[in-house]
């Protein structure tokens, strides 16, 4: 039988994986708050706090948010 630990594992490899895989196919792309979120898997909350604080780089264009795929992998990779 599969443990909840294994499956967390292989759910953060296939995620791991989607991320380079997306990075190979498609160009690097300013994604909404609400797509980054998606992308990197966490909250909006959690988006903003990251970008308040000044770990998280991005755009902006009137009143909205924008994040480049690779600075959410930056991101990500550092934690």
């Amino acid at each position: 039988m599969i443990d909840i630990n294994q499956i967390v594992e292989i759910k953060m490899r296939l995620s791991n994986l989607e991320r380079l895989v997306s990075r190979i196919v498609e160009p690097d792309q300013w994604m909404n708050i609400k797509d980054a979120a998606k992308y990197g898997g966490c909250s909006v909350t959690t988006l903003r706090r990251s970008y308040q604080k000044g770990t998280l780089k991005y755009g902006r264009i009137k009143r909205k948010y924008l994040f480049k795929r690779s600075a959410i992998d930056k991101w990500l990779e550092n934690g």
